[in-house]
């Protein structure tokens, strides 16, 4: 019974992840399934397309949401009188075939692209159509849908979309950038930001030594929307795969080429790479990691695994490339990682080592592993992770800073008088915040041993709190 009750605890502790839900969210480069220049052809698009997207369906149909860009005009006829599209690259497929991106997992859609208005306002309107009765979230049209919100495993996300086209919202107007991810931000969990440029420029695309217009453009544009609110900031316009880059904690993702095209006989290795992004996220939008999935495009069809891993090759040349640092390294399998952890990623794995121990016993004077009093507990589970705690409580309330009640977070130290004096006696660690009722849970060793505490349903630990401190970020690492 002793393990099954330790078993529980632990499992509990694992959903509530100390407050913060971690997500997995996969980003692609522009998807253009169908044929180009002629929507007589249509009819001889398979109404079953899955084969553009049978091997990477593993991945972007994994339950967790796929942010794609489309370049693909969804219309079944138009007026003749305007067969002839207003661009060369106008690209077109049926609008049943937006039930198949929806069935390969790719729920959320930047349409500020510019060969979506190829066919002007009655492509637009066909294309918006068709998505929405598909059910997929779009973003980056004037007069449809400029961003839109995306419910998913309890948490909502933000999603909108800036170009330099007519018909998007502008990608130069900061004021109206601010005061969309102002808005998104205030009323969901995670925003994410995409945008897209008309920028047919191939000077850059095989070069690392200098920033392109377009990455000039794409870089304040990034930056601006995290200031704003921003979580995730990912781009379209480039051939070619871009940098990545993190910054204040958030992940910006420059360009990922294209995803799928009519035709790639005209492509070279560089530019038929069609990379998917895993990015890893907190709930309170910090970035954990993230994965690039190497594929490449085949001659009217879809994307094959890439066993030269092209794509994390360049992503990874142009990402150093970045004038600034860009806080991130990338390896040779395409893992992606901040230089150095964020203070979330800390508070994660802290309070994950902690929750390994739960059920353990107590005993005055242990510091672990199997038996813990409350310092040597705190002082073990944050050695751990690389940061260095006093032995006993009161000297720990003498490192870090000091937080008030109001301000806490996971992962700062919470301390109390002993039973028998006003000194502090006791020391836990922050799990998660409870705002409704101005509370907080706490892990810490106890006479009951290693446990979760509810501080709002203890008169014992109410009338004994003295303060909080904050030591993530706040004392040297060792």
């Amino acid at each position: 019974m002793r393990i099954l009750f330790i078993l529980i605890l632990v499992l509990l502790f694992k959903i509530s992840a100390f407050g913060q839900k971690e997500i997995t969210i996969h980003f692609t480069g522009q998807i253009n399934f169908g044929h180009k220049n002629d929507i007589t052809q249509q009819a001889n698009i398979p109404k079953d397309t899955i084969s553009f997207f049978k091997n990477v369906n593993h991945i972007t149909n994994d339950g967790n949401p796929t942010f794609t860009t489309i370049g693909t005009i969804l219309i079944d006829k138009i007026n003749s009188k305007n067969r002839i599209p207003l661009s060369k690259n106008a690209v077109c497929a049926t609008s049943d075939h937006a039930k198949t991106l929806y069935d390969n997992g790719f729920i959320a859609i930047n349409s500020s692209n510019k060969n979506i208005g190829a066919y002007g306002f009655e492509g637009l309107a066909s294309t918006a159509d068709a998505l929405r009765k598909s059910s997929i979230k779009f973003a980056g049209i004037r007069s449809f849908c400029e961003s839109t919100t995306i419910n998913h495993k309890g948490l909502k996300i933000g999603f909108a979309s800036f170009g330099n086209t007519s018909y998007s919202p502008s990608i130069n107007d900061s004021i109206k950038i601010v005061q969309t991810v102002n808005k998104l931000d205030s009323e969901c969990d995670i925003v994410i930001i995409a945008f897209s440029i008309d920028n047919e420029s191939s000077t850059y695309s095989n070069t690392t030594n200098k920033k392109s217009p377009y990455l000039n453009l794409a870089e304040k544009f990034a930056k601006i929307s995290i200031d704003a609110g921003a979580d995730i900031v990912y781009g379209d316009g480039e051939n070619t795969p871009q940098g990545l880059e993190l910054y204040n904690e958030r992940l910006i993702i420059y360009g990922l080429g294209n995803f799928c095209t009519p035709t790639t006989n005209r492509y070279n290795n560089d530019t038929r790479c069609a990379p998917i992004i895993s990015a890893k996220m907190y709930s309170n939008g910090t970035f954990h990691n993230a994965q690039i999935h190497s594929f490449i495009q085949q001659n009217r069809l879809g994307p094959i695994p890439d066993k030269e891993k092209n794509a994390v090759r360049i992503i990874k040349e142009k990402t150093f490339a970045i004038d600034n640092e860009s806080n991130l390294k990338i390896n040779e399998d395409g893992g992606v990682e901040p230089t150095i952890k964020s203070n979330t990623t800390l508070a994660f794995e802290v309070l994950n080592e902690g929750r390994t121990h739960i059920g353990k016993r107590y005993r005055r004077g242990a510091v672990g592993p199997d038996i813990f009093d409350c310092s040597g507990f705190t002082c073990y589970i944050f050695n751990k992770i690389g940061i260095k705690l006093n032995r006993t409580s009161e000297s720990q309330y003498q490192q870090g800073i000091k937080v008030n009640s109001n301000e806490l977070k996971p992962g700062d130290l919470v301390f109390f008088r002993g039973s028998t004096s006003r000194r502090i006696g006791h020391v836990g660690v922050v799990v998660s915040i409870d705002k409704e009722n101005k509370s907080f849970k706490f892990l810490h060793a106890s006479n009951r041993g290693v446990i979760i505490d509810d501080f709002a349903k203890s008169s014992y630990y109410i009338r004994r709190y003295v303060g909080a401190t904050r030591v993530i970020g706040n004392i040297n690492n060792k």
